[in-house]
């Protein structure tokens, strides 16, 4: 799939990169999310980081547009499949959950001449244009409503300090982050706990051996710009819809996108097992 021509681009805005980490369930919804995002988002360039025996197919589903990153390889020292023998509540099923976190923040040491790179949820389709930087070139984190308290307890052991608080939820399905920022945070950790391991090896070790989601790769970046860097970041508000499947179904039209778009800045399509099987028992029920 080639890149539909791009509306112009603000002069003023920084330069950025778009990367997602696509598990195979979500290609099809990421395809279905490029022409969109080419045309509302307008990244450089779109890169997609995939399990190895899945990239060929990835090139195939995705188009020449698209470049392909293999996920083993994007941390020196971990893949997948070392990181599920970790003693951590569910693994070896929910490895995948933290690895994708992982290497969203592996990403920054990536093509260094580009500042910024939007971290964008592979399920996850714009409706409206959006703008990543303010008029003062401040980057734009959108906010939402979650709270998980193992989230402040984590970025407490990571970074030796508090979380921020009276901020609501960075959990967005996207978030705008600069390198420079993410690669402090991980030199910190690594400067936090002792041994010869990476960065993400001692994250995910200083993890409790109990517990499901203890960690936010959106949360721990938000927090840890809003002490250290609130000049260079602006809080704001956008509308979305979490569970596009009941709305729209599956695919959705254009037509559909089309009208969800009067309400909403974009939709996700998470492959949660109750959308899915309801949407499939739906299908069922009218054939």
């Amino acid at each position: 799939m080639d890149a539909p021509p791009a509306a112009d681009c603000k002069l003023d805005a920084p330069e950025f990169d778009l990367f997602s980490a696509c598990h195979p369930r979500d290609l099809f919804t990421l395809r279905l999310a490029l022409p969109r995002i080419y045309s509302l988002i307008q990244p450089r360039q779109i890169w997609v980081a995939c399990r190895g025996r899945w990239t060929l197919f990835s090139r195939l589903i995705l188009g020449r547009s698209v470049s392909i990153l293999n996920e083993d390889k994007m941390i020196p020292d971990m893949t997948l499949a070392a990181l599920r023998q970790l003693p951590v509540e569910p693994f070896p099923k929910g490895a995948g959950w933290y690895y994708q976190q992982l290497i969203k923040y592996s990403f920054s040491f990536h093509q260094p001449k580009v500042p910024y790179y939007l971290i964008w949820d592979a399920d996850t389709i714009p409706l409206r244009p959006l703008s990543f930087f303010s008029s003062e070139g401040k980057s734009l984190l959108a906010e939402s409503d979650e709270l998980h308290l193992p989230y402040r307890e984590s970025y407490q052991r990571l970074f030796l300090e508090e979380s921020p608080s009276g901020l609501k939820s960075f959990i967005a399905q996207h978030m705008m982050m600069k390198k420079a920022i993410v690669q402090e945070m991980l030199t910190m950790i690594d400067a936090n706990f002792s041994g010869n391991e990476s960065w993400a090896w001692k994250l995910m070790r200083s993890l409790p051996s109990k517990g499901l989601n203890l960690f936010s790769e959106y949360e721990t970046y938000g927090w840890y710009s809003s002490l250290h860097y609130p000049d260079q970041i602006s809080r704001i508000n956008r509308r979305w819809l979490r569970d596009g499947i009941s709305e729209l179904g599956y695919p959705p039209t254009p037509a559909k996108l089309a009208r969800l778009s009067a309400s909403f800045d974009y939709t996700s399509f998470e492959a949660n097992r109750a959308s899915w099987t309801s949407l499939f028992s739906r299908k069922k029920a009218t054939a």
